[in-house]
């Protein structure tokens, strides 16, 4: 099968005619007439721009290898299009961002464990400190009791 042939298949695929795609690829409507039309005695297949023929095939949604008879269209279905590599890649994106968001809140939780801890250690040690000032101010008194009796014999338990 011919470029001409390929190109044609392409077109009948879309469903678009000469001057759609004259629009599309932005070449002269003559040309994309001519092309299709297989050329005339001036004009050979042989004598059509690369860049008409490429352009044609992008706007079509072909590949220049498909055209150039490298690819079938078969090949081509089965070679990874680039909606599903972007589809692919979007899926990838969204698991990476749920991963990203489930590490955020296993991190959130641990942070928050750690706030607890620390409140709790804070808790403890106003706790000590409360308990060691009570104990201070009751040896204290009872430092200052005995000093104070010991001081006064005429009164208190030593008495002398």
């Amino acid at each position: 099968m011919d470029y001409i042939a390929r190109l044609k298949r392409l077109k009948e695929e879309r469903g678009l005619t000469n001057a759609e795609i004259a629009e599309l690829s932005k070449i002269p409507l003559s040309t994309v007439k001519r092309i299709f039309s297989g050329g005339d005695d001036r004009h050979s297949d042989d004598h059509h721009s690369f860049h008409a023929i490429t352009e044609i095939t992008l706007s079509l949604g072909g590949s220049l290898d498909e055209i150039a008879g490298i690819k079938t269209p078969e090949q081509r279905m089965q070679s990874p299009r680039i909606e599903n590599v972007i589809t692919n890649y979007a899926d990838l994106l969204k698991s990476k961002d749920e991963m990203i968001a489930e590490k955020n809140e296993r991190i959130s939780e641990k942070n928050d464990a750690i706030e607890g801890l620390r409140k709790q250690r804070d808790k403890e040690r106003r706790e000590k400190h409360w308990l060691a000032l009570f104990t201070a101010l009751l040896v204290a008194a009872v430092v200052g009791t005995l000093i104070f009796d010991a001081l006064n014999g005429y009164i208190g338990y030593f008495r002398y």
